[in-house]
């Protein structure tokens, strides 16, 4: 398996599939309000970070799962630090264990 892989399988197992369903749909939201505040369009974007712009509508919707790579591409060229929203993501879904308990 590669490596990009395997760090997918253990981040969605720490957050649980529903808290990764949040996280792209939040993660999504920041992506289109950082693009729009630098005034790039959607195909601007992609063409930086290698796809097409309806892969990066996509993303922005959350209807498609970043891989760890087109995180790091997309936070280069939005100027985001993506490692904030992956605790954050973190914390919330030991939240969410914890009530269970």
């Amino acid at each position: 398996m590669r490596k990009q892989q395997e760090l997918e399988i253990i981040f969605r197992g720490r957050l649980g599939m529903e808290n990764f369903t949040h996280f792209n749909i939040e993660f999504g939201r920041l992506i289109r309000a950082r693009r729009r505040m630098f005034g790039m369009t959607q195909k601007d974007v992609a063409q930086k970070i290698g796809v097409t712009f309806q892969q990066l509508q996509k993303y922005e919707t959350g209807e498609t799962a970043l891989s760890v790579y087109r995180l790091y591409k997309i936070s280069r060229v939005l100027e985001l630090s993506f490692a904030k929203y992956i605790d954050d993501a973190l914390a919330q879904g030991k939240r969410r264990d914890l009530a269970k308990k």
